[in-house]
């Protein structure tokens, strides 16, 4: 099979690439369109460094896990991070046909994309060899600094936990070659059900706008750079509720007559003196002993402090939304470049008149891109997203949906 479509996942330690990640595979697995596109997950796992690749049925599980045994409380949701880049696989087959094509998501630890690391180097290959950018915000710390209420989250929390700064270095390493080459780039606010619920993902769209307005104008100057942004709900039943400050909460439970075994969890300490452990248990502050979470640092010997992001669990039901329209919005962005190349192509062969514009970049293109969808053809992927855009499954404005630069290609 050939290559196919391949998509980097960029953003912070934290922020909830992963989840979102696990939530958009999921979805075009089982979402809307399933009737048009039949797909599988077929990642080949891997292990590095005696780590093994968590797969997307795992992380799935535990996130249905975690709202079936936490409804109806207050609790900090998973927020691990990645520890290596994984790369994760779905398989294509457009209904009634046998032929397939692949989209490989790219999920990068969040360590690599703060500045001044190691990884550097690693990352800007990828940026630019790739074809398109997910870059996942966290929308609590987004708004949070927006919310004059809130003096645990500012510009200075928010800018160094979803790596703005380094994120833009990153983008303004991708390479359109002149114009020839078409990129795309989606901000994907993730976490948003509670401004979906008090419809505000709009605000949450011109928050994004505001914070990453350097890397929007320079993404902008290219000429053929597409530029997007598309909020997500990852979890669907947990709903943002507040920032506490990051503290741990140790304590001695008994276990029989004459033995006790130390317990710790991450807390957050409410008005009411109260401690409420992270996994929505409440307990008195007497009972145990508090301190500082050294693991909250953002800024290694600064006291630039990330806060905890707390979440109502509502429902035991796992519902996240819009996360399929990412892959549609891809497929339709790469289906567009791939014919541009063609038509480019011809033109170009209709024009030559010796070897060097027979030659020419966007030949070179479309050899290079002529096999993206495998054995699916074009006019194939053509009907299957004239079905999407008929069935209105494709959205491109509302619910905070943004086309901030829509590249022309030929069609």
């Amino acid at each position: 099979m050939a290559e196919g479509i391949k998509v980097l996942m960029m953003g912070g330690q934290r922020v909830g690439k992963s989840s979102a990640l696990a939530a958009v595979m999921d979805a075009f697995v089982n979402g809307c369109g399933k009737d048009l596109f039949s797909a599988q997950d077929v990642t080949t796992l891997s292990k590095v460094e005696d780590v093994k690749q968590a797969s997307i049925k795992s992380k799935l599980s535990e996130a249905k896990e975690m709202l079936a045994r936490s409804v109806g409380k207050t609790i900090i949701v998973n927020s691990g991070k990645t520890n290596a880049r994984w790369d994760y696989q779905l398989q294509l087959t457009i209904a009634g046909s046998t032929q397939s094509m692949s989209i490989t998501f790219t999920d990068v630890n969040g360590e690599y994309f703060e500045g001044g690391n190691m990884q550097q180097d690693a990352i800007i290959e990828l940026v630019r060899s790739y074809d398109v950018f997910i870059v996942a915000v966290d929308t609590p710390f987004l708004m949070g600094a927006r919310n004059r209420q809130n003096d645990l989250v500012d510009e200075i929390i928010n800018n160094k936990y979803n790596c703005i700064d380094s994120i833009h270095t990153f983008l303004t390493q991708i390479n359109d070659e002149n114009g020839d080459n078409a990129k795309l780039v989606i901000f994907v606010p993730v976490k948003c059900e509670y401004w979906a619920q008090n419809n505000n993902l709009d605000l949450v769209s011109k928050a994004v706008q505001e914070d990453y307005e350097t890397s929007i104008k320079a993404l902008m100057r290219y000429r053929r750079v597409q530029i997007e942004i598309l909020p997500i709900q990852t979890l669907g039943s947990a709903v943002f509720a507040q920032h506490l400050e990051a503290l741990i909460f140790e304590w001695k439970k008994r276990q029989f007559l004459f033995f006790s075994k130390r317990q710790r969890s991450r807390c957050g300490i409410l008005p009411d003196g109260r401690v409420r452990l992270n996994d929505g248990t409440l307990k008195d502050s007497k009972s145990g002993k508090i301190s500082e979470d050294i693991d909250a640092v953002l800024v290694a010997g600064t006291d630039i402090i990330r806060p905890n992001s707390w979440f109502d669990i509502v429902s035991s039901e796992y519902k996240p939304h819009n996360c399929e329209q990412l892959t549609y919005h891809i497929l339709k962005f790469m289906l567009a470049k791939v014919v541009d190349a063609r038509i480019r192509d011809d033109e170009n062969m209709s024009k030559a008149t010796g070897l060097k514009k027979a030659l020419s970049l966007m030949h070179k293109l479309w050899n290079k891109i002529k096999d993206l969808f495998g054995g699916i053809s074009i006019d194939q992927m053509k009907r299957t997203i004239a079905q999407l855009e008929n069935n209105h499954l494709i959205k491109y404005s509302d619910e905070g949906i943004v086309v901030l630069k829509n590249v022309y290609l030929k069609s």
